[in-house]
């Protein structure tokens, strides 16, 4: 696919894993997969009510194995927000970023990523018209994102979900409060992603 005026290429090739474990310093770490990042065009330009924290990898092969993720539908955490269920939802994220491994530690309780793929279940905090906030307090039972997790999913219900509806944007400066994520739901998002996916 060529770069229309809409696309931003931000480098090729950049590599996708779906493996549980990687060796980022390896000469050929296993189960890479190659293709081309585009970022949203909109990316950077100041915009605080649509940060268009947004990008997409269009990937040279399929990956084996691996069931495509599921995208909502428009305006769905709205939705569920007005109908009082977001405030009951389960979220679950995954990531290779860095591990907290004490709940009540600063950054020493912070260890570097160690290629291995872990997920968290997190709760529902607030609803912005094109952010969604999940706690991640290891107090009220929370897990979530640290460094290195930008990008990744959060799905909709427990860890059997397929229902990708927002991506991880950034965590708070000791990955046990806040974790804030950029909703797929909204026009914004979809009319980006729509062309490159099929949307529902």
């Amino acid at each position: 696919m060529s770069n229309g005026p809409h696309q931003a290429s931000v480098g090729q090739p950049y590599y996708v894993s779906f493996e549980s474990t990687y060796d980022e310093d390896a000469a050929a770490p296993a189960g890479l997969i190659s293709g081309t990042a585009i970022q949203h065009p909109l990316w950077g330009s100041g915009r605080q009510d649509d940060t268009h924290d947004i990008a997409v990898v269009l990937l040279d092969s399929a990956p084996p194995g691996v069931v495509p993720a599921e995208l909502p539908t428009a305006g769905l955490l709205d939705q569920l927000n007005a109908s009082g269920e977001l405030r009951d939802s389960t979220f679950t994220t995954v990531g290779y970023g860095a591990v907290r491994t004490d709940k009540t530690g600063g950054p020493n309780s912070v260890e570097g990523r160690d290629g291995v793929r872990r997920y968290a279940l997190q709760s529902f905090q607030s609803l912005r018209p094109n952010s969604l906030e999940l706690s991640q307090n290891p107090s009220t039972g929370d897990g979530g994102t640290c460094f290195g997790d930008s990008g990744g999913p959060h799905f909709l219900g427990g860890v059997d979900s397929n229902l990708v509806v927002s991506t991880t944007v950034r965590t708070d400066r000791w990955c046990r409060a806040t974790s804030q994520t950029y909703r797929l739901d909204t026009e914004s998002a979809r009319d980006f992603l729509g062309q490159y996916v099929t949307l529902p």
